[in-house]
């Protein structure tokens, strides 16, 4: 499975970016789940519009992966929200933060699914408290 991530980054230093990307990719290996790296560190010195300008290469990573992660606060990210839309209007799975961290013990929405203890799926096949994961 190859999974990109999607998280807001708009007036966050490089650093912290960096480091909670990195966080949530450690998260992904150690359930054997690539991550496509779409950090992406171009020089958008002479761009006008580098937040379209990284959009547009997020879009087309999406098309070489199986699902999306939306980390944290990506309601209020406007890039994010559009790769989401493309999401839904593509069929490409997408997946919360309570898919890496469901539980009293963090253990992940997968450990869940493995000890099978997840006790509800809605009508819409969404599991976990945030939409986990979507099947389609």
């Amino acid at each position: 499975m190859k999974v990109m991530i999607s998280m807001p980054m708009a007036g966050k230093h490089d650093e912290t970016v960096r480091k909670e990307y990195n966080n949530i990719v450690e998260q992904f290996k150690k359930l054997h789940i690539e991550v496509v790296d779409t950090y992406f560190t171009d020089d958008t010195t002479n761009i006008s519009r580098p937040g379209i300008y990284f959009l547009a290469k997020s879009i087309s990573a999406m098309e070489d992966v199986d699902a999306v992660y939306f980390a944290d606060g990506w309601r209020d990210a406007r890039g994010c929200e559009i790769e989401h839309q493309v999401c839904m209007k593509y069929g490409i799975k997408t997946l919360y933060s309570d898919f890496l961290n469901y539980g009293e013990n963090n253990q992940g929405i997968i450990s869940k699914i493995n000890t099978g203890t997840i006790t509800a799926i809605n009508s819409d096949g969404l599991i976990g408290s945030n939409t986990g994961i979507v099947y389609r």
